[in-house]
């Protein structure tokens, strides 16, 4: 359970640093108003496609209450855009591999461009 846990490091002091809850750890705010727009996001974005518009925004508004960038790739019939091969799953691929998470700048430009 995190209520437990401990997050701690030494200090060149040899005092230990630690957070005795997960609580205590400072979250680190996403930039969400478009004054920010110039700075890059650095929220992982994931797709989000669907059919149903009210669904697919709730799934949206639930990927960003947990830290994403939720970003609306459209309908179902264009899934085949996140479909294996295609530049978005290899952007993906790529991303992974580097352990850089896709970005929605850079997500949204490869759903423009399928």
């Amino acid at each position: 359970m995190l209520s437990n846990a401990t997050v701690g490091g030494t200090s060149s002091d040899s005092s230990t640093i630690a957070a005795s809850t997960a609580s205590e750890i400072p979250a680190i705010e996403a930039p969400r108003d478009s004054a920010d727009v110039s700075r890059v996001d650095p929220t992982p974005a994931i797709p989000v496609a669907g059919d149903d518009a009210n669904a697919k925004q709730a799934v949206i508004d639930l990927i960003e209450q947990i830290g994403f960038s939720g970003i609306d790739a459209g309908t179902l019939a264009g899934t085949r855009r996140q479909q294996p091969g295609s530049p978005l799953y290899v952007a993906f691929a790529d991303a992974r591999r580097r352990q850089m998470p896709l970005r929605a700048a850079r997500l949204r430009e490869l759903l423009a461009a399928s």
